[in-house]
């Protein structure tokens, strides 16, 4: 299947010459004419493909089915197509060689079979290959001719339209079908699907206070009631950058045997004050063709609070969220380094020495140069925080080393991570020389905090 994915990739990304592939034969005295009437649909999947790239009006709609009759497989394709006759490409059906076609109705003049590697193809009225205009419905129906079938996994087709023009040289004119969707249908049925079920346990041996080492470590199971072993599987272990690795590794790739158990151990030191994920994954590729790319994938994630007197460890999300959060770099744009130049804030925030007490923020604004297009300064904050008094905001223009002052007085409403930054609204005009400047207009942010509120009326503020 490897090769056959290769292939199709290449045919798809590489401009090709609108030169005939040989035509090969079908025939078989070994298959049958039809799909037996004793054949099982295990499954089907329905498609749509236009060229969404060019003008053109191509387009080809339908359903794949995948059967099993005993120990043999076949898949059929109904399709409507519709090929624009200004289309070079038209319409085109791409399947591995293991796949034989038994039947086709009907047998459209500029129809075509065409060989290429590890696939073969069914091309629909190409102008190139054919003449003109097609529509109408299409039937294939196909047998898998495989020698070795219990190796078999999935039936996969890529459908493409249209032509794309490139004009890149004489021999090479554009692009066969750069529209094209891919179907990867398993041939198991659900029951027979093989299943590898882990079970990660993610742990840290002692709270992660600043600046202490800690161990991490992640022990992967492979569970008995998974249907096979996990070859070649890898284990990886993602962590913030508020922890420094000072040894071991934080992936491992190899074989896990059902009912054994794979382990990762590192040292780490935090670094940082915060809360932080620590997000483990083990990956097994064996089901990659029975399986979507979210399916082979089982995740651990460890959340972890990192303050210099206390080290938080959860399975879940350490603090709540505002229902309409503010956003520290959504709505505002990061602060220019041109911008500092001009216009100073230094932002405080009193750190409250009982659970009851609120927190004073003060802004302090000076200007380094003359601002004329000053529309508004700002303290903003999470609904987590309720304001209590003072004047968060200040409007009009600035004289050079002019300072003001803005204040607000805040009461946490309860546990949880709250966020609160400084914004400038307004136009700001940066002079070079004589004959060079430049023009910023905000919002700018400046300071932003994360104001954290335990269960026992701790609070403890983090500049970020």
């Amino acid at each position: 299947m490897t090769n056959w994915q290769s292939s199709i990739k290449l045919i798809l990304c590489c401009i090709i010459s609108l030169l005939a592939l040989p035509i090969i034969s079908c025939d078989n005295d070994d298959l049958p004419e039809h799909i037996p009437n004793d054949a099982v649909t295990i499954r089907s999947e329905d498609f749509y493909v236009c060229p969404n790239s060019t003008d053109l009006d191509t387009f080809t709609r339908g359903t794949v089915f995948v059967l099993r009759d005993k120990d043999k497989y076949y898949a059929k394709i109904t399709a409507y197509v519709d090929v624009d006759s200004k289309d070079r490409g038209g319409v085109v059906f791409y399947f591995p060689t293991g796949w034989k076609i038994i039947y086709r109705d009907p047998w459209y003049s500029g129809t075509t079979v065409l060989s290429s590697g590890d696939t073969y193809q069914v091309h629909i009225g190409s102008a190139h290959y054919g003449s003109g205009p097609t529509l109408g419905n299409f039937v294939t129906e196909l047998a898998y001719t495989s020698k070795e079938p219990n190796q078999l996994c999935a039936f996969e087709i890529l459908i493409g339209v249209g032509y794309k023009d490139m004009d890149w040289g004489p021999y090479y004119h554009g692009i066969l079908h750069p529209d094209h969707e891919l179907i990867t249908i398993p041939l198991l049925e659900s029951g027979d699907i093989p299943t590898s079920d882990f079970e990660i346990n993610l742990s840290i041996d002692k709270p992660p206070i600043l600046g202490e080492i800690v161990q991490l470590t992640c022990a992967t199971t492979l569970l008995d009631r998974s249907t096979q072993d996990a070859e070649d599987a890898s284990i990886e272990i993602e962590i913030p950058d508020t922890f420094e690795l000072l040894d071991g590794e934080l992936t491992w790739q190899g074989d896990i045997t059902r009912g054994s158990t794979a382990t990762i151990q590192v040292h780490l030191k935090a670094i940082k004050i915060g809360e932080y994920t620590v997000c483990a994954s083990v990956v097994d590729p064996s089901l990659e063709c029975y399986s979507s790319p979210n399916d082979l994938v089982e995740e651990k994630n460890l959340y972890l609070g990192i303050f210099e007197d206390r080290g938080l460890i959860s399975d879940k999300p350490l603090f709540e969220r505002s229902d309409n959060p503010i956003g520290f770099g959504i709505a505002v744009q990061p602060l220019s380094f041109d911008i500092k130049s001009l216009l100073k804030l230094e932002t405080i925030l009193s750190e409250p020495s009982t659970p009851d007490q609120p927190i004073e923020v003060t802004c302090i604004v000076t200007a380094l140069a003359d601002i004329t297009k000053l529309e508004n300064i700002s303290i903003k904050w999470d609904e987590g925080l309720e304001f209590l008094d003072g004047t968060p905001s200040w409007q009009g223009p600035l004289a050079q080393d002019q300072q003001v002052e803005i204040s607000a007085t805040l009461q946490p409403a309860g546990p949880g991570c709250w966020k609160l930054y400084t914004e400038v609204e307004g136009g700001f005009n940066l002079s070079y020389g004589e004959n060079e400047s430049s023009s910023f207009y905000g919002p700018f942010t400046y300071d932003r905090f994360h104001i954290y509120v335990f269960d026992n009326g701790d609070v403890v503020i983090q500049e970020l």
